[in-house]
């Protein structure tokens, strides 16, 4: 799946988890987002870009039907925190967070506003949601290179590309755990 089309799905989720909340189809919808970087950061501006995208797909525009308040963390965890308690109070109808820090700052503030997490790695072991099959409470979202199906994602691999003989995961610690949005060139491991 390409990044835009990810990007756009996440925009879906985001519709659906504020759309399901609505009673009154004529009414502006309000969505909150924080984002783990910096506002002026390429990785932002794409995925922020790939969010309205999405969105406006499913026929939900700025200034028409949807007002967006866009926060930016720039890896800072206090302003992370500030910002979150500072959408809450905004009252939107579906706040979007990216990494595990911008999610969990945002639940420590709410319990009744859905949320909408992208990429978390270990969603469940983060505290994002309780299970996988069936998320809890007021969080839900889409759980991105969790370790525990890395197997399937090779047999899948393989299955697709059957005469290919290597196959290497980049990643660093800090990438892993959702402490950055910085691109990272750790040594490449082989896996055959």
């Amino acid at each position: 799946m390409r990044r835009r089309e990810f990007i756009a799905a996440l925009g879906g989720a985001a519709t659906y988890a504020f759309a399901a909340r609505a009673d009154d189809t004529d009414r502006v919808r309000r969505v909150g987002v924080l984002i783990y970087g910096a506002e002026d950061d390429p990785v932002t501006v794409t995925r922020v870009n790939g969010l309205r995208e999405g969105l406006r797909k499913l026929d939900w525009v700025e200034g028409r039907n949807l007002r967006m308040d866009f926060r930016f963390g720039s890896a800072d965890p206090g302003r992370i925190r500030t910002y979150a308690k500072e959408l809450v109070s905004l009252a939107p109808d579906v706040i979007v967070t990216g990494a595990a820090p911008t999610t969990n700052a945002v639940l420590a503030q709410t319990q009744t506003i859905p949320v909408v997490f992208v990429e978390a790695m270990n969603a469940v072991g983060f505290g994002l949601s309780g299970k996988l099959a069936r998320p809890e409470a007021n969080s839900t979202g889409i759980t991105n290179l969790y370790l525990a199906i890395g197997a399937r994602w090779l047999e899948m691999l393989k299955e697709a590309a059957p005469h290919l003989t290597r196959v290497a995961r980049l990643s660093t610690r800090s990438s892993i755990l959702g402490l950055t949005s910085q691109p990272s060139r750790p040594p490449a491991t082989p896996i055959t």
